[in-house]
C-alpha cells in the first residue's frame, strides 16, 4: 500500500511538467541488470508511465536494440524523440533503479533511485523523474568568459581550461572557477550555469595588486626581494669590530717591564676575538643579503602626513 502511493505521488508531481516538454515517442530499450525478469519488466512499465505523464509516447524497442551503444542510430532511423536504457542492480543492502535517457547525438542525461522500501515502481518513477530534470542540459551549456586582463589563467574545477577570454561547455549546475595573473588579485568564485540554449557570459575583471606595476617586476626589480637592513647593520657592527681592533692595536704599549728591563706587551688573544668577530659579522651580512631573500617583492608601507604621502619599500 505504501508503495503505490508513494508511486500515485510521483506522477503527480510529473504531471504538471507534462505541458512543458515536447511531445515525441520514446523508445524503451529492454531492461538491463542482475534483478529476475519479472522485476525488471515491473520497472519497465514504470518508467513507461513516468513518460507518458510527461508528454512522451512510450515505444518498446523489442528485439531492435539491447544495449546504449545501438540507441543512437535506433534514435535517428525511427525519427524519436529518446531512446530510454533501464537497468536494475541488485546491492548488498538493497537494490537500484537506473534509467538513461539518450538522443539522436549521442547524448545522455542520467538518474538513479535506490529501491528501499517503497518498492520498484516508486524508484523507477524517481529515476525517470530525475533524467528527465537533465534532459535538457544533456549536450552541457556554452559558458564564454571574458574581462581583464587579456591572457589570465581560467582553471574550473580544478581544471586548468585556458586564459581569457575562453569558451567551454559547462554540465549545468554548480562549478568553482578561479582566473589568476602576475601582478593582479587572484579572483574565486561560485558560477551557477543554468540549463539553457543560448551561451551564458561571465564577465571577471582582476585588481591590481598592491606595488604592481604593469602586472610584473621589471629588470631592476631583480634584487628586490633580497633583504636589506638587517644585512647593512650586520656589516657596520662587524667593521667597527675591526675598527675598535685598529685603534686598540695602534695605541698598544708596554704592559710593564719583566725581570730583564724589556718591554711586555699586551697579550694578542683579545686583538685576535675582536678581529673574528669582525670577520663573523660581514660574512653573515653578505650571506643574510644574498641568501635571505623570499623572491617576494618588498612590502609597500605608505606614511601619510597633513595630505603629503611617501611610499617605503622595505625588507628585513
Amino acid at each position: 500500500m505504501r508503495g503505490r502511493l508513494s508511486l500515485l505521488l510521483g506522477l503527480a508531481l510529473l504531471a504538471p511538467a507534462a505541458g512543458a516538454r515536447a511531445e515525441g515517442s520514446a523508445l524503451v530499450l529492454p531492461a538491463l541488470g542482475d534483478g529476475i525478469e519479472a522485476d525488471r519488466e515491473t520497472v519497465v512499465q514504470a518508467v513507461s508511465r513516468a513518460l507518458a505523464v510527461t508528454g512522451f509516447d512510450a515505444v518498446p524497442a523489442d528485439g531492435e536494440c539491447a544495449e546504449p551503444a545501438c540507441a543512437p542510430e535506433l534514435v535517428d532511423t525511427r525519427g524519436a524523440a529518446m531512446a530510454v536504457a533501464v537497468a536494475l542492480w541488485r546491492r548488498r543492502g538493497g537494490a537500484q533503479v537506473s534509467v538513461t535517457l539518450i538522443d539522436a547525438a549521442g547524448g545522455q542525461s542520467d538518474g538513479s533511485a535506490d529501491v528501499g522500501e517503497a518498492g520498484l515502481e516508486p524508484a523507477a518513477v524517481t529515476a525517470t523523474t530525475r533524467a528527465l530534470e537533465g534532459w535538457e542540459g544533456r549536450h552541457g551549456v556554452v559558458v564564454r568568459i571574458d574581462g581583464s586582463p587579456r591572457g589570465a589563467a581560467v582553471v574550473v574545477d580544478r581544471t586548468p581550461r585556458g586564459a581569457l577570454p575562453v569558451e567551454l561547455v559547462l554540465a549545468p549546475g554548480a562549478h568553482e572557477m578561479s582566473v589568476s595573473a602576475t601582478g593582479y588579485r587572484a579572483e574565486r568564485r561560485t558560477i551557477e550555469v543554468p540549463r539553457a540554449a543560448e551561451p551564458w557570459r561571465v564577465q571577471v575583471h582582476l585588481e591590481e595588486a598592491p606595488g604592481a606595476d604593469g602586472g610584473g617586476h621589471g629588470p631592476g626589480d631583480a634584487g628586490a626581494g633580497r633583504p636589506v637592513l638587517g644585512p647593512v647593520l650586520l656589516g657596520l657592527a662587524g667593521l667597527g669590530l675591526f675598527a675598535v681592533d685598529a685603534v686598540a692595536l695602534a695605541r698598544a704599549g708596554c704592559e710593564g717591564t719583566g725581570p730583564d728591563g724589556q718591554c711586555r706587551r699586551i697579550a694578542p688573544v683579545p686583538f685576535a676575538l675582536f678581529a673574528a668577530g669582525g670577520a663573523l659579522a660581514i660574512g653573515g651580512a653578505v650571506l643574510w643579503h644574498f641568501l635571505g631573500g623570499s623572491g617576494e617583492p618588498p612590502a609597500d608601507v605608505t606614511v601619510t602626513s597633513r595630505g603629503a604621502s611617501a611610499a617605503v619599500r622595505l625588507r628585513f
